[in-house]
C-alpha cells in the first residue's frame, strides 16, 4: 500500500506544452487567436487561457498535429488548464493598458523565448511597480496631491498599494494637525460640519472606531445638537424621542459613529432590549 501510494503521489500532473515562440514567430498568430477576449478584458476574474476546444480548431490532424504528446506531458491523462484560483491583490485591465500600449510584447516580451517547457511566468506586484515607476498613472496629474482624497474612495485600496505603502500616507497625514499639509490647523473646530454634510469622505483616511470614537470619548466632546432643548424628549412627553429620534432615522450611521445601540448605556437606559 505504501509503495502504491508513493507511486501515485509521484506521478506528475499533466503539463500543457505551449511554445509561444513557434505560434508567434513561425505561425504568426495574434495573441487573441488563443487568448480569446484578452483585448477587451477589464479584469483578471475571467478566464483568459484557451480551453481544449479552442486548441482543437487547429490541432485537427490537418492544419496541425492531433497527437496528444505534442501538447501534453501526460498524453495518457491529458488535462486542460485548471480552474481559476482566487486571486489576491489588485486586478488588471487589459483593455485599459492596451489602449495606451497596444503591443502585448511590451509587457510579455518573454514569449519570444518561450519553448513551452518551462513553468509559465507569473506576474508579481514588483513587476507592476517597476513599470509604474517609469510611467505614472494618467490620474496622477499636477494637482493629484490636492484631489486624491476624493478619488481614493472610487478605487480599491489594493490599486494604490501597488506603488504606495502606509509610509507614503503617513508622510503627510500623521502630523496633519501640526503640519497643515492636509487640513488647516483650525480644522478640529470645524471638521464636524464637513463630516455631517458629506463634503469630505472622512473614512478614506480615518477609522470611526479608533480615530473618531477615541478622540470624542477621551475629550468627552458631544455634537452641538445634543445640547438642544428636546434632543432626547420634551419635558411633558419624554417618550416621544424628541429630536434625536428623527436624527437617528435620517442618518443612523452618524449616531453609530459614537453609539452602539446594543451595548451603549445611553441607548439602553431608555430603549432597554
Amino acid at each position: 500500500m505504501v509503495l502504491f501510494l508513493s507511486f501515485i503521489s509521484g506521478q506528475e500532473r499533466d503539463h500543457i506544452i505551449f511554445p509561444h515562440r513557434i505560434h508567434l514567430e513561425v505561425l504568426e498568430l495574434e495573441c487573441d487567436a488563443c487568448h480569446e477576449g484578452i483585448k477587451k478584458a477589464s479584469s483578471l476574474a475571467v478566464r483568459l487561457l484557451p480551453l481544449q476546444d479552442s486548441c482543437l480548431e487547429c490541432h485537427d490532424g490537418d492544419v496541425a498535429t492531433d497527437e496528444c504528446s505534442a501538447c501534453h506531458t501526460r498524453p495518457d491523462e491529458p488535462k486542460t488548464h485548471p480552474e481559476l484560483p482566487p486571486r489576491p491583490g489588485p486586478s488588471f485591465s487589459h483593455i485599459l493598458h492596451l489602449s495606451k500600449r497596444p503591443d502585448c510584447v511590451d509587457c510579455h516580451e518573454y514569449v519570444f523565448s518561450d519553448d513551452g517547457l518551462a513553468p509559465p511566468k507569473l506576474w508579481k506586484g514588483q513587476d507592476c511597480r517597476d513599470c509604474h515607476q517609469k510611467s505614472r498613472p494618467v490620474s496622477h496629474t499636477s494637482d493629484w496631491t490636492r484631489l486624491h482624497g476624493m478619488e481614493i474612495s472610487q478605487v480599491t485600496e489594493e490599486n494604490c498599494m501597488v506603488c504606495h505603502s502606509q509610509v507614503s500616507c503617513d508622510a503627510c497625514h500623521q502630523l496633519q494637525q501640526f503640519e497643515p499639509k492636509v487640513h488647516p490647523v483650525s480644522y478640529l473646530l470645524s471638521h464636524g460640519f464637513d463630516a455631517r454634510s458629506g463634503i469630505s469622505d472622512c473614512v478614506s483616511c480615518h477609522q470611526v472606531q479608533t480615530d473618531c470614537q477615541g478622540c470624542h470619548g477621551d475629550l468627552q466632546i458631544m455634537p452641538m445638537d445634543h445640547n438642544l432643548p428636546g434632543w432626547v424628549g420634551t419635558i411633558f412627553a419624554l417618550e416621544d424621542g424628541g429630536l434625536h429620534s428623527s436624527a437617528a432615522l435620517d442618518a443612523p450611521e452618524v449616531c453609530q459613529a459614537c453609539h452602539n445601540p446594543w451595548t451603549d448605556y445611553s441607548c439602553l437606559r431608555c430603549h432597554g432590549e
